[in-house]
């Protein structure tokens, strides 16, 4: 069983419980009730089986269990408790006050007759739920107006939870181009507020120690995520990898092609030149101005101001942001442009431009991300007429 990112909080109770997991495990599945109590029809579990490893799934996990009706109560006299330890009160239940993952949570009828489901959300402490991994016990109780406790209990059944990144998709540009910068797109419905991503590589060209960070930015739930990399020619394995309160968890990986420019271009020199975008609609944004030289190969010296929405936290409402300068970005074969340059007084701040040139006109967006101010524009930019 393997236990790399599991807190050191939830590690050790989770250990200790083992050998009483699977002591319960070997006990009937019928519930087990006090003397005097009814207890058919008994209590069933369906799922997740036995130790079963169960990938976390809307933020949580979900179990299914029989809950006939009975002499004392239907199918709402249920309750399910989880916990990551195995500790029970005086009534049989579980103690729902592991330092991790644990509570009581609602019962809902299931797809069959006679089942029921429970979700319970992992909580977002320290990590996103999406990349918890570890071991939770859960047990089901009814409540039973003949027990000298109030329940008749199940026996403990346990699950491993494993990290699950619902939706994850990982976007290339249309072209890869070996030695032009590329920028990728990551997006995930599961909620991974707070971590940070990035785009490793694997291989001798790529990091000569196993996977290798190649770009890494704080992640963003509202938006693209851009990840700048520039990559060399052949066939190269990525993969997305998170990192949060001392854990971190991979993707599986894709493999991509990276291109050699074979010297066909769809610029040339006729798209040298200067070129200007009109200002930024409804702000006091001026133009985006830069130059285009070297045959269609280089956009240089960018300069323009971003919106006003772009304001550090103690500049007065609608005070716009310094202006952003990319000093040289190049031109891909197929048009595409992708840049970056810090942004000067402010570590690990960048200003980053995407875009298209075609026809003698440019495409594209300007972003400008600093701990102070974080803000971006879209332009279309025209070359002065000759």
């Amino acid at each position: 069983m393997r236990w790399k990112g599991v807190p050191a909080r939830v590690r050790l109770p989770l250990l200790a419980a083992v050998p009483t997991a699977l002591a319960s495990l070997a006990a009937a599945t019928a519930a087990v009730a006090l003397p005097g109590t009814p207890i058919a029809p008994p209590i069933g579990y369906l799922a997740p089986v036995g130790f079963g490893t169960v990938p976390v799934t809307r933020g949580g996990l979900d179990v299914t269990f029989e809950c006939p009706a009975y002499p004392s109560g239907g199918g709402g006299d249920y309750a399910v408790r989880f916990s990551n330890g195995d500790e029970r009160g005086a009534d049989g239940r579980l103690v729902a006050a592991g330092p991790y993952f644990a509570g009581e949570a609602p019962v809902q009828p299931g797809a069959q007759p006679g089942t029921c489901v429970s979700h319970l959300p992992l909580p977002s402490a320290g990590y996103p739920a999406a990349l918890y991994l570890g071991v939770v016990a859960w047990q089901v109780s009814r409540r039973c107006l003949t027990c000298q406790n109030g329940w008749e209990v199940g026996p403990l059944a346990w699950a491993f939870l494993t990290p699950n990144v619902e939706g994850a998709e990982l976007t290339p540009p249309r072209h890869l181009y070996a030695g032009y910068l590329s920028r990728f797109t990551f997006h995930a419905t599961s909620d991974l507020a707070a971590t940070e991503i990035s785009l490793q590589g694997i291989g001798p060209k790529l990091g000569p120690l196993g996977w290798t960070d190649l770009a890494r930015a704080p992640y963003d739930p509202a938006g693209e995520n851009p990840l700048i990399v520039k990559l060399p020619a052949g066939h190269h394995r990525l993969r997305v990898s998170f990192y949060a309160g001392g854990v971190s968890q991979a993707l599986p990986n894709q493999e991509f092609t990276i291109e050699k420019p074979d010297g066909r271009r769809s610029t040339g020199a006729r798209d040298d030149g200067v070129y200007s975008s009109p200002p930024a609609t409804g702000s006091a944004s001026g133009p985006v101005l830069f130059e285009v030289t070297g045959g269609g190969r280089f956009v240089r010296d960018l300069r323009a101001p971003l919106p006003p929405g772009c304001v550090s936290a103690t500049s007065a409402p609608g005070v716009a942001a310094a202006g952003t300068r990319i000093p040289s970005a190049r031109v891909a074969p197929d048009g595409a442009v992708v840049g970056r340059a810090p942004l000067p007084g402010e570590p690990g701040a960048y200003a980053t431009l995407s875009g298209r040139l075609r026809h003698r006109r440019f495409s594209g967006t300007l972003t400008r991300t600093a701990a102070a101010c974080a803000g971006s524009r879209e332009f279309e930019a025209a070359a002065r007429s000759r």
